[in-house]
């Protein structure tokens, strides 16, 4: 009886490159739901079949955990008015930015005086 060399099945290749080979895999999947793994590998493409309108449930061990879908178009904005706040919060005195500093808040500022509830320094 001859002997016989047990052969390991050999993987056919169609010629195409992995990311080619994964884009394709993602192409004809009849349902919308993919591992997570593919998401994380194939994020950019996901979001291109959202933009174009399609849900896509992402799945962890075969359960659905997030639901990609896509946004509501923004509203759209009106042009910028300048001035629009004009008169709303009446004129603001000069004191509120020329008044001088206390002398003790000053003395903080400047590192001379530890702040009041500093943990560093021990001052609550």
């Amino acid at each position: 009886m001859p002997a016989t060399t047990s052969r390991k099945p050999t993987r056919r290749t169609t010629g195409k490159s992995p990311r080619a080979r994964a884009s394709a895999k993602l192409a004809v999947k009849p349902s919308s739901v993919v591992n997570i793994h593919e998401a994380k590998t194939q994020l950019s493409k996901l979001l291109a079949r959202v933009e174009a309108g399609e849900e896509i449930t992402i799945a962890k061990a075969g359960q659905p955990l997030a639901r990609l879908v896509p946004l509501a178009p923004a509203a759209p904005r009106g042009p910028r008015v300048p001035g629009r706040f004009k008169g709303m919060f009446g004129p603001l005195p000069d004191s509120l930015f020329f008044e001088p500093m206390p002398a003790d808040e000053l003395a903080r500022w400047e590192g001379r005086l530890p702040h009041a509830g500093d943990p560093l320094t021990g001052h609550l």
